[in-house]
């Protein structure tokens, strides 16, 4: 008689075998959300933030500021946590290639379940998105669907659109890196001229302190005015709570119409002192 049953060694080999050619997921970074206790109608209580080398220390501390006084008072909303993710737990740096920075500390990584746990994702920019690892923009791509908010400032715009999540929606960004960012999507409708841009679930800020704006208007939207103030004003911060107020636009020339506008204005400035001299002498 011939025995069907493999034997226990066979089996072990065979388990070797498989483990041993299957390839290696990390698993946060891939798979289906968790369950959660909150949805799209609660207010969010996850809050996470993406740190990575060479991130901007405003992008950052900016939103975090508004939001760190938002979650305590003046209705303060229990069960809010706070997490910081990079690459892995640990030191990370403003620095890409000065002696001069700041370091915060990553509690987790972007493999890490508690990674994909989030209600909130903060994206900051700074000059490491230039450089930045490619596994960071397949963290943002696979936890969005899980998001309740994504909210993005600066540079940031440009790591997000690498993901593809903005193809199709209107977005803003830094203005003064404003041809990197829009080269990182094409498919993005890119609004030049904004302090934030709002498309769904998906906020986008200028530059840096645009951050700030970006994020009472976010808590407009989510806690209410009087609570949007009340933060601002505990910032004692002077808010712009108009999404369209964007002079650095401007500044930054953004367009060919802008280069040749800023240097209409200088050849007038030139005459104008010109003349005053003139008419000084006379």
């Amino acid at each position: 008689m011939v025995n069907l049953i493999p034997s226990k060694s066979a089996i072990t080999c065979a388990l070797t075998l498989f483990f041993s050619f299957a390839p290696i997921s990390h698993g946060a970074t891939s798979g289906a959300c968790p369950p959660k206790a909150s949805t799209a109608t609660s207010l969010p209580t996850k809050f996470g933030v993406l740190l990575f080398p060479g991130f901007e220390i405003l992008d950052v501390a900016g939103p975090l500021s508004a939001l760190n006084l938002i979650v305590r008072g003046p209705t303060p909303k229990p069960g809010s946590e706070l997490i910081t993710i990079s690459h892995k737990p640990g030191l990370v740096s403003t620095n890409t290639s000065v002696p001069f920075y700041e370091t915060f500390v990553a509690t987790h990584s972007i493999y890490s379940s508690k990674a994909k746990e989030l209600d909130v994702l903060l994206v900051p920019g700074g000059p490491g998105t230039r450089t930045l690892d490619p596994e960071y923009v397949e963290y943002i791509r696979n936890v969005y669907p899980c998001l309740q908010y994504l909210l993005v400032v600066c540079t940031g715009a440009g790591t997000v659109a690498k993901t593809g999540i903005l193809d199709g929606r209107k977005a803003t960004g830094n203005k003064a890196a404003w041809q990197w960012i829009i080269a990182q999507g094409p498919n993005v409708d890119w609004v030049r001229q904004a302090r934030w841009v709002v498309d769904g679930n998906i906020w986008t800020t200028s530059g840096v302190a645009a951050g700030i704006d970006g994020t009472l208007a976010w808590i407009r939207e989510v806690y209410g005015e009087d609570q949007a103030v009340w933060t601002a004003n505990m910032m004692e911060y002077e808010r712009h709570a108009n999404a369209s107020w964007d002079p650095f636009s401007d500044i930054w020339n953004n367009t060919k119409r802008n280069r040749n506008s800023w240097i209409l204005k200088g050849y007038a400035c030139m005459i104008c002192r010109n003349l005053g001299f003139f008419v000084l002498f006379l």
